[in-house]
């Protein structure tokens, strides 16, 4: 995961960073810190990916001339809605 995938991540989810932040259990200034491409643990951006996965974004690593890109999953619930306790 890329700091530029998480950020589409987040726009997607429209959460802000201090809300992925409890989400992942993590500082606000660790989050801030990837975010920014400063680097952080790789626990850290492991919990973040874990976290947005639950959330339910999909990050698309680069394969041959497609670059990354972030989604979100199928889910059978309310079309527009996340579903954060899952």
């Amino acid at each position: 995961m890329t700091p530029a995938q998480f950020r589409a991540a987040r726009a997607l989810l429209d959460m802000t960073m201090q809300e992925i932040a409890d989400e992942c259990g993590l500082a606000f200034m660790t989050v801030g810190r990837y975010q920014a491409g400063v680097t952080v643990s790789q626990d850290s951006i492991k919990t973040i990916r874990e976290t947005l996965e639950r959330l339910g974004v999909v990050l698309i690593d680069a394969e041959g001339e497609n670059g990354e890109g972030v989604r979100f999953k199928r889910h059978t619930g309310t079309p527009g809605t996340i579903n954060r306790t899952s």
